[in-house]
């Protein structure tokens, strides 16, 4: 999700519990509506402002949250990389950045060559020597120096010792050939960059007045205690990561704590669980991507110069290099499955391009089933659907994300009887397992080798075999876990965070409080927030990137050929030939689209799918409040009411996201006209720690397409 804190610290989940508010004295909200979207913790920002915090929030439109803030700045959707780097720009233009802090955890210092753009490597100074370890200059000794931490070098440390890393100058080093290197350091990379966004200068992107960038960079550097907390919409657009990775950068330059993105706890110990074999992991953003043929629908909406112009790179161009991706194997995709087994995934409703998607998935599938609590627009479409027990009538534990310290505690009411036919999602896979290797018996089936996995015996490299013949025993710990009761009570005896809860206690409860080892980067503390990176900032552990530092360089042939070796800033990618941006933030009324079609929840609103228009837009198309509206553009259409909004930009359509597809006329949803975009940016992979996994993946980008309404 927040590729842009991947690239500076290596994962995106980092920042703070959100009861870190309560402490803070100056908070910026950027993208981020808790009233509407975190409101169990929304108390802790009100009661920090009662306690004299300032809070800022920015965002497009006049949200629930923004109402009660100090200061609310009303951001054009799509421009935050503008404004991130503006903040940077006024921190290093006014010295408001602290040296210390940036040489010890940043790779600001690091040389650069100035001849082709890349960080120097021992592999430039000594021929065929490591790649991944990095050089400052030293004003100590008055030449460059290896700094400890990175990812090849021999110390696994940030403690700089004797060393003073410069982070201005431009210096000469001698190559493994013998010839001069002109280097510099990434600092001055960053300064020449931040150079090009002042705040006058982006005020035509933002439409956001260059004093009040002054104002928030000036009143974040001097607090005390600061937090900058971004929402998931933001990675949504395509710049997102470039927003992201500026802010991140901003963090930096000030020399407070990181961007607050959502941090997660380390639940150390659940391996066991998922499979005495590599599970064949896909990437999500590119495999859907591939197997809905969005590709049709981006170069349908995005033909034309302007794309090319904002992005580096001409569609065309995007679709081959999702396609070399694929093929560089720089993210996984194992091809189109002909059998789709969907577990909590309404993947028919989320999925942009949606009809489009649902046409080009459903002609390649032949067989699809659905485990769901619901019928919901994905179990619509299902050969089969397998009825599953609902979130309350079953054991689980529920503690992966980090918003607060607890571990939720689902326990079943005594004596509570399945509805109908329906089963845990445990039970579920657990006869599936049983069945498969009943039938796999039956055809004489045993093992299955896997290419795409090996396993080394001794000196040799054999396939990975995919055993069909003990699948159920795998799948159940050897008949030790037959239900989903039984996983709770493994997960309470094996997993180190959630000691020394007994199943009993915890259910007596409902829910646990974890231990200290839940802490990711840091400790978990009994009295106090959450923050990431004590151990990088106290203990000086390296961070889990490249350089070991919060790393503001990437000199990835891509990002050096689209000019983003460092944090920039891009126009967004909305097409001009329709005039309204469209976006979709999170819903009050549902987590995403469970419960969307609750009545009670649509009795507190329109009750229908309803558009949110300004009024000057609104009044030029004729339209009134309540009117039926047409929404369309190249790529399709959806037809919804309006509803004139005051708080929101002229120039702009905005529709809480989550309907599902079966409450508008034809099953054509709100999804419907949104092209299949991918950011370049994210489809880098094989450089440093950029490489496929839980912390580098991509987004499918809702916010970026452009469209037009009318009244129907």
């Amino acid at each position: 999700m927040f590729t842009g804190a991947s690239l500076a610290y290596g994962i995106p989940n980092v920042g703070t519990s959100l009861d870190a508010w309560f402490e803070m004295d100056y908070i910026v909200l950027w993208g981020f509506n808790p009233n509407v979207t975190r409101i169990p913790d929304a108390h802790y920002l009100w009661e920090a402002k009662w306690r004299g915090a300032k809070v800022v929030v920015i965002a497009p439109d006049y949200n629930p949250t923004a109402i009660h803030a100090d200061l609310w700045i009303p951001i054009r959707p799509g421009t935050d990389s503008f404004l991130a780097l503006s903040l940077v720009h006024v921190v290093l233009e006014e010295n408001l950045y602290q040296e210390e802090f940036i040489r010890e955890q940043t790779d600001l210092p690091f040389l650069v060559r100035e001849d082709d753009g890349r960080l120097l490597r021992l592999a430039d100074l000594r021929k065929g020597s490591r790649d991944d370890v990095f050089f400052c200059w030293d004003e100590a000794s008055g030449k460059h120096a290896a700094l400890p931490g990175s990812q090849g070098h021999f110390r696994k440390t940030l403690r700089l010792g004797t060393l003073r890393p410069a982070l201005t100058g431009r210096w000469q080093v001698t190559g493994h050939d013998g010839r001069a290197i002109p280097v510099t350091t990434a600092f001055e990379r960053v300064r020449a960059e931040a150079a090009k966004f002042a705040p006058e200068r982006t005020q035509a992107h933002t439409g956001i007045h260059p004093e009040v960038v002054r104002r928030l960079a000036r009143e974040y550097a001097a607090a005390h205690d600061p937090g900058l907390t971004i929402g998931f919409s933001l990675h949504k657009y395509a710049w997102g990561i470039l927003a992201c990775w500026g802010q991140a950068l901003f963090c930096a330059l000030t020399g407070h704590d990181v961007v607050d993105t959502e941090h997660q706890w380390s639940l150390g110990g659940i391996g066991p669980l998922s499979s005495p074999k590599p599970a064949r992991f896909g990437s999500g953003f590119l495999g859907e991507w591939f197997a809905g043929k969005m590709w049709e629908t981006f170069l349908r909406h995005y033909a034309g110069k302007a794309f090319a112009e904002r992005s580096g790179i001409a569609p065309e161009e995007l679709v081959r290099l999702a396609e070399h991706a694929r093929e560089e194997k720089w993210f996984a995709h194992h091809g189109e499955p002909k059998v789709r087994l969907l577990f909590a995934d309404n993947t028919f409703r989320r999925n942009k391009s949606s009809v489009h998607y649902r046409k080009a998935v459903l002609d390649a599938t032949e067989l699809l089933v659905n485990a769901n609590v619901r019928m919901d627009s994905s179990a619509e479409l299902a050969d089969y659907v397998l009825p599953a027990a609902s979130h309350y009538e079953t054991w689980d534990i529920r503690g992966e994300v980090g918003y607060h310290r607890f571990a939720n505690l689902a326990v079943p009411a005594p004596g509570l009887a399945p509805v109908g036919e329906a089963k845990t999602e445990w039970e579920i896979c657990r006869l599936l397992a049983e069945h498969i290797a009943a039938a796999a018996k039956r055809r004489g089936i045993d093992r299955v080798a896997d290419p795409e996995f090996t396993v080394t015996r001794g000196e040799a490299k054999e396939p990975v075999t995919r055993d069909l013949d003990t699948l159920a025993d795998d799948f159940t710990l050897q008949g030790k876990l037959a239900t989903d009761k039984d996983v709770v009570q493994w997960l309470l005896d094996n997993v180190p965070a959630f000691r020394p809860w007994k199943l009993t206690d915890a259910a007596e409860r409902g829910f646990i409080v974890l231990g200290s080892e839940a802490g990711l980067t840091s400790p978990l503390y009994a009295d106090r927030p959450y923050r990431s990176f004590e151990e990088q900032f106290y203990l000086k552990r390296p961070y889990p990137t490249l350089s070991g530092r919060q790393q503001f360089y990437v000199d990835h042939a891509l990002y050096l050929r689209l000019g983003c070796a460092c944090p920039t800033a891009r126009a967004p990618l909305h097409p001009p030939k329709f005039p309204l941006a469209f976006y979709s933030p999170h819903t009050r009324w549902g987590i995403h689209s469970t419960w969307r079609t609750s009545k009670l929840m649509l009795r507190m609103q329109r009750g229908v799918p309803h558009v949110n228009l300004s009024r000057a837009d609104a009044a030029r198309r004729g339209i009134r409040d309540g009117d039926r509206v047409r929404v369309f553009n190249d790529v399709g259409a959806f037809y919804a009411r309006a509803k004139i909004l005051p708080a929101l930009q002229p120039g702009t359509l905005m529709m809480d996201h989550a309907w599902e597809p079966h409450q508008f006329a034809g099953r054509a949803g709100m999804d419907t006209p949104v092209a299949g975009l991918l950011s370049p940016l994210e489809l880098a992979g094989g450089w440093g720690h950029l490489r496929f996994g839980a912390e580098w993946d991509g987004n499918q980008l809702a916010n970026e397409s452009a469209v037009d309404v009318e009244r129907a």
